[in-house]
């Protein structure tokens, strides 16, 4: 919030009388969430109401307290992610058009991708992309029910430094991404369903370059990210009877979204390599600092 202030950017939805109300309901249906597990899961059915209010009560702090660091550093991430562009202000797109076109022989990922579009699939691939946001929520929640309290701290660090080590390559390579970069070379618009243009080139500059401030492409967070949601699910439930489903999960949300990024024209495939990069160091930093905390 104070970089925004002191930068004089738009201030979070966070702030507004809307955002409070959400967050309202957001803790609301975590009370509600772990009263239903403890009701239903965690005691026995001659458990009174009682014990099952105050078991509820010591979770949801527990969880709140626990998970209240990871919110925190994605808050100061997010305020900084608005104001890379003043450190760095250049646009890169050309050298990693060449990079790209070097690694297709030639051709240009969204050039490529043109012969699918089609309305169905701009739709589904629209709400893939923003699916997203769904594990932020989803997974300090199931790891702080079914993993143990070094994997969770492993699991959320991971995700955040993966998270700055994706800032420090938006401020080192700049990039407004193919849907801005190339839309001159397009020959077919992304509609939507509905029959509306999937965020049209002036809108999503107006947006990009007034309202954040910045051009973030490369690399991929949302390949990075997920990469590193998909590990952890890999070592930890693949093989558990039951919790398998949800690693398989991971893959049907995931691999539509991976795909997204290309089809949508939000990044080149370059930007997916970074992603990868930056989230096998995020996991290796994140088993680093887990090993140094252990033995200090």
């Amino acid at each position: 919030m104070l970089v925004n202030l002191y930068f004089g950017l738009p201030i979070r939805s966070f702030d507004t009388i809307k955002g409070m109300q959400a967050l309202t309901l957001n803790l609301l249906f975590f009370i509600l969430f772990f009263y239903f597990y403890h009701a239903v899961f965690s005691l026995n059915k001659c458990t009174g109401v009682v014990v099952i209010i105050k078991k509820t009560f010591i979770s949801t702090l527990k969880f709140f307290l626990r998970v209240l660091p990871f919110f925190i550093f994605l808050y100061i991430y997010d305020s900084i992610h608005d104001v890379t562009h003043l450190i760095n202000s250049g646009e890169y797109d050309a050298g990693l058009i060449k990079l790209d076109q070097w690694l297709l022989f030639g051709r240009d990922i969204a050039l490529v991708l043109e012969r699918l579009i089609n309305p169905g699939l701009t739709g589904w691939m629209a709400i893939s992309y923003i699916s997203y946001f769904l594990f932020y929520f989803i997974g300090p929640v199931f790891y702080f029910l079914y993993a143990k309290g070094r994997f969770f701290d492993l699991v959320l660090g991971a995700i955040i430094l993966t998270n700055f080590l994706g800032l420090l390559g938006y401020i080192a390579v700049p990039c407004v991404g193919p849907l801005l970069a190339q839309k001159n070379l397009f020959t077919q618009q992304l509609v939507m369903p509905s029959g509306e243009i999937y965020l049209s080139s002036g809108d999503l500059a107006a947006a990009y370059v007034n309202n954040r401030g910045s051009f973030h492409c490369f690399p991929s967070l949302h390949f990075g990210v997920t990469f590193v949601w998909l590990y952890y699910a890999w070592k930890l439930l693949r093989k558990h009877k039951w919790l398998k489903y949800f690693y398989y999960f991971h893959w049907l949300v995931f691999l539509p979204l991976w795909f997204s990024t290309l089809y949508l024209r939000w990044h080149y495939v370059s930007d997916l390599i970074g992603g990868l990069i930056v989230a096998m160091l995020g996991i290796t930093l994140a088993n680093w600092l887990i090993k140094i905390k252990e033995t200090s």
